[in-house]
């Protein structure tokens, strides 16, 4: 996915975690769950692979049934992240509210102590 620190406006790693991983029953997570074969999704980056990319993970809590059934989660997976970067598009509306939630977020957090807050400022974070 494109950097995220170049599109702090639109966050697209945000944005894509937040549709694959929302629990409705045509998200990708909600679509594995009603299949029986997972009990729970997280995407998102966290890593900037360079200047122009991050790193887009994908993580699913398979069931039994899901691992055994490993080839079609993963065809699920890429298939849905192929539906929301050809067909779906950017919902300018779900960017805000996503801008909103992180901000909050940010806003009630507790303030990092002096320690992890010197090791996030030598790493850049």
């Amino acid at each position: 996915v494109p950097f995220s620190m170049n599109h702090n406006d639109t966050q697209p790693a945000a944005y894509a975690s937040h549709i694959l991983g929302h629990e409705c029953n045509t998200s990708l997570c909600g679509v594995l769950k009603s299949c029986g074969l997972a009990t729970g999704l997280s995407a998102g980056s966290g890593h900037g692979l360079d200047h122009d990319n991050d790193v887009f993970t994908v993580s699913v809590s398979l069931t039994a049934e899901g691992v055994a059934r490993l080839d079609e989660v993963l065809d699920l997976i890429f298939q849905a992240i192929t539906h929301l970067r050809e067909t779906i598009g950017v919902d300018a509306e779900l960017v805000v509210d996503n801008q909103k939630a992180h901000e909050l977020s940010f806003n009630l957090s507790e303030p990092p102590g002096a320690s992890s807050l010197a090791s996030g400022l030598c790493k850049g974070g």
